[in-house]
């Protein structure tokens, strides 16, 4: 993949946290697939010293456009990316993939997301936290209970006589070579 920001330099993978994680070595961005943020937000800053991610954590944020305004082409799937503020008081600008692939942080942003995530923990009481996780556990739960009643339609398909087994064939094999690339990524 290509650096959104450099638009030149490819991205180089890295491990951090069981996360593989896509960043530039040019401008030190750092591209998170769909929830790969919020995983490593919850891991802990002190997770990502000592790593290859150590350099993204230092630099000058370089970025200065507007929230709203679209610079960037998503690295994974072409898509424009809108500017918001991470949590909605962060002060910090990402670029979010309006397709939904992931988020880029531009080289220094992230230093200052680990301080707001911080914050932000300290602020809420046990019981809004145990309210919020139960949420996102739910979420999480619906979203695997999704993906296995569409892979049970697929099988279901498959299961007919006539003219639609081979496309149930052909979708469950589509399904099932995306599970597996998912997989490889994650």
């Amino acid at each position: 993949m290509k650096c959104p920001r450099c638009k030149t330099h490819e991205l180089t993978t890295i491990t951090v946290s069981s996360l593989h994680l896509d960043q530039c070595k040019s401008c030190e961005g750092v591209w998170f697939d769909s929830e790969e943020l919020r995983a490593l937000l919850d891991s802990g800053k002190e997770t990502s010293l000592s790593t290859d991610l150590e350099i993204s954590l230092k630099g000058e944020i370089i970025a200065n456009e507007q929230p709203g305004d679209i610079h960037l082409k998503c690295p994974r799937c072409n898509s424009g990316m809108k500017r918001y503020l991470y949590g909605y008081s962060s002060q910090v600008l990402v670029d979010g993939c309006e397709s939904g692939c992931g988020v880029w942080i531009d080289d220094g942003e992230l230093s200052i997301l680990f301080d707001y995530a911080v914050k932000a923990a300290a602020d809420l009481d046990p019981e809004t936290k145990k309210r919020i996780d139960a949420r996102l556990d739910a979420l999480a739960l619906a979203r695997k209970e999704h993906e296995d009643k569409f892979v049970e339609s697929l099988v279901t398909l498959d299961d007919t006589d006539g003219p639609l087994k081979p496309l149930g064939e052909l979708l469950q094999a589509v399904a099932s070579a995306i599970h597996t690339a998912q997989k490889k990524l994650f």
